[in-house]
């Protein structure tokens, strides 16, 4: 196979997974099955695209709870902070395909914004669930890319919204949040404060919490800490020492950073480094 995958079951009985094929790693594969597990706020760096197997999924998303069943497709901009857990006490079983951003942006031409997280769809969730078996067993790259780039456009050009703006904030829903998260990455091993930025918004401090909050769903500073995790899986990703990695984003030590990996993500840095 082409894909390497690597399981972390709890102590309930839970399962995350995370695939990647060898060949190129703009793309992974996601698996959970969880009961009382609940992901942290967090975000990814590329676009999430999910649909359930079996039970309902909740999560936050934008200040609101969202609920998504079999029938349904669930989209995550890049840097949208969300949550997510079972809606019932069975447990739900659902399956993610994360795909970075200039993956998408090739694959589909343009900058691509999904308004809404969760759409019913059972056909197109049919052929996601169908396209994720696949993937998961294919043992030739253009297979591999071939399956994985046709879904993406189709699914993209049926509920997507297509822009030729490389980084619209209508994606993350506040303006200014783009300028914001260039000053977050450039800084992101620093102490930040919120009024360095409410400057970049030219916002009160006071305007700012409030009217990020509004749009995202989370404080300024909670955005913040969710880039940082983020940024420390990519780097992990990329092959980054772990010690190293929790120095550069920002955090205390790398046990810091394993605390809040496994809390977003549900996967410590040596586990998920050691899927490569």
């Amino acid at each position: 196979m082409l894909v390497r995958d690597q399981e972390i079951f709890s102590e309930f009985g839970e399962v995350v997974e995370f695939q990647s094929a060898q060949h190129r790693d703009d793309v992974e594969l996601f698996r959970a099955q969880i009961v009382r597990k609940v992901f942290s706020p967090h975000v990814h760096d590329g676009y999430v695209i999910g649909v359930v197997e079996r039970g309902v999924e909740r999560f936050h998303w934008r200040g609101a709870e969202r609920y998504a069943t079999s029938t349904d497709l669930v989209f995550i901009n890049p840097d949208q902070v969300h949550t997510g857990e079972a809606a019932e006490r069975s447990g739900v079983l659902y399956r993610n395909i994360f795909v970075a951003t200039d993956a998408m942006k090739q694959i589909v031409g343009c900058t691509v914004y999904f308004p809404e997280p969760v759409v019913s769809d059972p056909v197109l969730g049919q052929r996601l669930k169908l396209a994720l078996d696949t993937l998961a067993m294919a043992t030739e790259p253009l297979a591999y890319d071939s399956i994985m780039e046709a879904l993406i456009f189709d699914i993209a050009a049926r509920h997507g919204r297509g822009f030729q703006d490389d980084t619209p904030d209508l994606m993350h829903g506040f303006p200014g949040m783009s300028r914001m998260i260039e000053y977050i990455d450039a800084n992101i091993g620093n102490t930040l404060r919120v009024e360095e930025l409410a400057d970049i918004a030219n916002l009160s401090r006071f305007h700012f919490i409030r009217r990020f909050r509004k749009m995202t769903g989370v404080t300024p500073i909670a955005f913040v800490q969710a880039r940082r995790t983020s940024m420390a899986k990519t780097l992990l990703r990329k092959g980054g020492n772990p010690s190293s990695i929790a120095l550069i984003t920002g955090f205390a030590d790398q046990s810091h950073l394993t605390r809040w990996l496994k809390a977003c993500y549900g996967v410590t840095p040596r586990v998920y480094k050691g899927k490569r």
